[in-house]
């Protein structure tokens, strides 16, 4: 998606003679209408995601597992999807702290 908008542009302001790219689909319109669609986090440690940008969810599946730092050996702490939706914003694998968001799943709008 950068490059397409890279290159469309730089065709834009007239650097580089070639023609636009188009999108490979239409856009979507999407909503976050509650709190519900963000999954923060209540633990510390590493965070391993279980789910991909655009990937459809639904209510109770697996999207992220939270790994202790503090304590070896410890259960790691699983999170489910509290709403259904598609993943529209994730937190990459790294050090999550309590309160961080890691994952937004979004509801697509029906048009009328």
């Amino acid at each position: 998606m950068a490059d397409r908008g890279i290159h469309n542009f730089l065709v834009y302001s007239g650097i580089l003679l070639k023609n636009y790219i188009d999108p490979p689909a239409e856009p979507k319109a999407m909503e976050i209408p509650s709190a519900k669609c963000y999954a923060q986090s209540e633990h510390r440690g590493i965070m391993e995601l279980a789910v991909k940008l655009g990937q459809l969810v639904v209510k109770g599946d697996l999207i992220a597992t939270i790994h202790s730092v503090e304590r070896t050996g410890a259960t790691p702490e699983k999170y489910y999807a509290t709403t259904d939706g598609v993943v529209c914003a994730v937190r990459h694998h790294s050090l999550i702290n309590i309160g961080d968001t890691f994952v937004v799943i979004a509801k697509p709008i029906l048009s009328p």
